[in-house]
């Protein structure tokens, strides 16, 4: 099956690794197959409290199985919200 530019998705897409050093966000497009082109890209350091916070659920990561980890989990995804929002601010994607 053959497909044409009309085809394409272009989207944000962000990653953060374990080491935790930032989140990654980038511009890319694909097709979902096998075409995949890269736009702009940049990272941005997660809160000074969420990375402490990160680092010592990694610490002592038998937590993540008896503890709730609601208040974690929000502080992450508004450092991503965050990311992305400045990424978008940057890259003049409003």
């Amino acid at each position: 099956m053959t497909q044409g530019a009309a085809d394409m998705l272009t989207a944000i897409g962000v990653i953060s690794g374990t080491s935790m050093d930032g989140i990654d966000v980038s511009i890319v497009t694909s097709d979902g197959l096998d075409a995949v082109s890269f736009g702009a890209g940049a990272s941005y350091p997660y809160r000074p409290e969420t990375r402490r916070d990160l680092q010592a659920l990694i610490a002592n990561a038998e937590r993540a199985l008896t503890e709730p980890l609601t208040e974690l989990e929000a502080a992450v995804t508004a450092d991503h919200l965050a990311a992305i929002e400045r990424f978008i601010a940057e890259q003049g994607l409003d």
